[in-house]
């Protein structure tokens, strides 16, 4: 069984954000992507692209999972929430309450508390997470993504030069457009 990437908040926003939501709409048709419905949320809630992400994601290709009450994920959620603040971070703790029970699910994040609660929660081995660079690579990899500068665009919302992977540079270089 191939795969299926749950995308965190982030990731879509820095899709979105570059300009490029027609190219990762079109990469969804050869990797499968999902979101879950708190990440949707999320999204839909942002006053700035709420509306234009809500339109875009009907035509996306990419799928909304709910979490199912009374399942494990629902269980794991239920741990996870702040309990001061339970809506904080909702979308990344409902992505890796999903993602826990399921190995065929690989979580996307470029948020490093994400990350860590992911390192901690996801128990079984292989853990499957990656992050934002990984996943630019993956798309571009499996042919999902043709044009060089989509790449440049997302990851430059993603931090500072030095936060790159090592081997960024080095493979960025060998990609042409086709």
């Amino acid at each position: 069984m191939s795969p299926s990437f749950l995308l965190d908040t982030n990731i879509v926003s820095n899709f979105l954000q570059a300009g490029r939501e027609g190219e990762f709409s079109v990469a969804s048709r050869h990797v499968p992507r999902l979101v879950v419905d708190e990440v949707r949320k999320e999204l839909e809630a942002d006053k700035a692209r709420g509306r234009a992400f809500k339109s875009w994601l009907a035509s996306s290709n990419i799928s909304v999972r709910h979490i199912p009450v009374g399942s494990e994920a629902a269980a794991n959620l239920a741990r996870l929430l702040r309990p001061k603040d339970p809506h904080k971070d909702l979308g990344e703790r409902a992505s890796i309450a999903l993602a826990a029970p399921e190995p065929a699910l690989v979580l996307v994040t470029h948020d490093k508390n994400a990350l860590w609660l992911t390192i901690r929660e996801i128990w079984r081995a292989p853990a499957q997470v990656m992050g934002i660079a990984a996943f630019v690579r993956l798309l571009f990899d499996q042919r999902a993504l043709m044009d060089p500068e989509v790449a440049d665009d997302v990851i430059n919302l993603s931090g500072p030069l030095e936060q790159r992977p090592t081997w960024w540079a080095s493979w960025r270089a060998k990609l042409v457009a086709t």
